[in-house]
């Protein structure tokens, strides 16, 4: 009995289909190589996505009045609480160039596997103009645009810049940009998509 397998490579990964018995073959099936230019463009891997609790930092910073805290007071937030920077008094670090000695901040590492273009992605809720920004940056690198976020007291993703990342590990930074900001969640996703 004759088996027939198909390998398809695609960006270095190789995708291995089970053998099947020749008299299992679908209708049409040949018996020849199948190009990378053969298959869709959909069928080609992404990058994976990283999706982290905002409560779950690997360290945090306070180097001036403000810290998160953990909080609870507010519902609809995923996992077991949400990231505030407190006190809520809408205190600024307006200056992304002084960070940090303005900023209390969140550190998340990560490790890539799969170079490539990341899009931060991060779940607030804001109820005021004084509490509604974050700054955001990758290895201590600060983007030069901050998250600002809809005053309208729900909970939803923002898209913000994209990184080029190589493989290997990174850190992936949120700095207070007024006191009273609620993070929710953070990701880092292959696409402008929140996860």
């Amino acid at each position: 009995m004759t088996r027939l397998a198909v390998t398809v490579a695609l960006a270095g990964c190789s995708f291995h289909t089970p053998s099947l018995a020749s008299g299992d073959a679908p209708a049409g099936a040949i018996d020849a190589p199948i190009a990378p230019s053969d298959v869709a463009a959909d069928t080609a891997p992404l990058a994976p996505e990283f999706v982290i609790e905002a409560e779950s930092p690997s360290s945090s910073t306070m180097p001036a009045a403000h810290q998160w805290m953990v909080e609870t007071d507010i519902t609809g937030y995923s996992g077991a609480s949400f990231m505030q920077c407190m006190p809520n008094d809408g205190g600024p670090c307006a200056d992304s160039t002084k960070l940090a000695t303005c900023a209390a901040s969140l550190v998340y590492r990560i490790d890539v596997v799969t170079a490539g273009r990341y899009y931060l992605q991060v779940r607030m809720l804001a109820q005021t103009t004084a509490d509604d920004s974050i700054w955001y940056g990758i290895d201590g690198v600060p983007d030069p645009t901050p998250i600002d976020h809809l005053e309208d007291g729900t909970w939803r993703w923002d898209t913000g810049d994209s990184f080029a990342l190589t493989a290997g590990p990174h850190t992936l930074h949120i700095w207070q940009r007024e006191g009273g900001a609620r993070v929710d969640v953070v990701a880092l996703t292959p696409t402008m998509s929140p996860p």
